[in-house]
């Protein structure tokens, strides 16, 4: 897989601009935990089959 790049939109970099912007503000104490790992989401979306065109629907309270 590929490393992880600081500027990936899929990263943890990203994901803290993306809340910042928004003014959303995680607290770990309520369970918010983001998926920061560009190498494991591309993984998941890898294995999962989708594909160019299909729906997917996220089932959680992530930053989507």
């Amino acid at each position: 897989m590929a490393e992880a790049r600081p500027d990936d939109p899929l990263g943890r970099g990203a994901t803290a601009r993306l809340l910042a912007e928004h003014g959303v503000h995680p607290r770990k104490e309520w369970g918010q935990h983001f998926l920061v790992d560009p190498n494991i989401v591309r993984r998941i979306v890898a294995v999962s089959g989708v594909g160019p065109g299909d729906r997917v629907l996220e089932i959680g309270a992530g930053a989507g």
